[in-house]
């Protein structure tokens, strides 16, 4: 039986690149191992092997931190968005807002979009962006 190194042999006979290219190589071995057990439990199932994809480098990042070549998809405009352009000087009842922000695009999946209106319209008069003229009836201040 050949005895183990202690950690402090180790540390001070290698260097950090001596030791990361190990603990590479043992994670390659490991992995290798795992592959064919995984190979040798399909061949036992019957199931054809097909190429093995290879590992590759992580794409480089851009400082945004997404990978390069991907875009963000663009960002349709909140209820509040539309809100406000909806609404003018000119005070507007639910309904007829309603519609206005429905032809102008905005997209929802609601069963109730009369509701989350609603709720939206209550945050826009705290936020003091929205006035409340009668029951039912809104303006922009």
């Amino acid at each position: 039986m050949v005895a183990k190194p202690s950690s402090e042999t180790i540390l001070t006979t290698y260097s950090f690149d001596e030791l990361l290219n190990l603990v590479k190589m043992k994670a390659e071995k490991l992995v290798d191992e795992q592959l064919a057990g995984v190979k040798k439990y399909l061949e036992s199932l019957g199931v054809e092997e097909k190429e093995t994809p290879t590992i590759t480098e992580k794409p480089v990042r851009k400082k945004t931190g997404r990978p390069v070549g991907k875009t963000q998809p663009e960002k349709e405009m909140s209820l509040g968005a539309h809100l406000l352009e909806v609404l003018g000087s000119e005070p507007k009842k639910i309904d007829e807002i309603m519609k206005s922000i429905l032809d102008r695009g905005y997209k929802t999946k609601s069963g109730n979009p009369k509701q989350i209106l609603q709720l939206e319209l209550a945050r826009q008069i705290k936020r003091k962006t929205i006035k409340k003229v009668e029951r039912g009836v809104y303006v922009r201040k």
